[in-house]
């Protein structure tokens, strides 16, 4: 298995290190942002992890809207189920590419 990281599935950006609490790091794109928002204990589950996956594309079920000033959650990922947001192109949960209805 390789040391390398692989560019982003997403949008081929540069992956870079993070560093979490304690003893946890992980990896995101410093060009989208994406990150799986969990720590791994070493360097070799994380960098696993990060070059296989792949780009999905998730349908999202948009839920009604409270306000246009509103900061609540506006649609669901079809992957995982994961709430989120229109400014998001990806979902933060699993990694799929978000496909919002117009």
């Amino acid at each position: 298995m390789s040391e390398e990281l692989l560019p982003c599935p997403f949008c081929g950006g540069r992956p870079i290190w993070e560093y979490c609490t304690g003893d946890e790091l992980d990896i995101l794109c410093d060009t989208c942002g994406i990150t799986f928002e969990e720590g791994f204990r070493n360097r070799k589950d994380a960098i696993e992890a990060w070059n296989r996956r792949d780009e999905r594309t998730a349908k999202v079920q948009e839920l009604p809207r409270r306000s246009e000033t509103s900061l609540d959650w506006e649609g669901i990922c079809s992957n995982c189920g994961a709430y989120t947001n229109h400014d998001m192109n990806y979902c933060f949960e699993c990694g799929a590419k978000l496909e919002w209805s117009e």
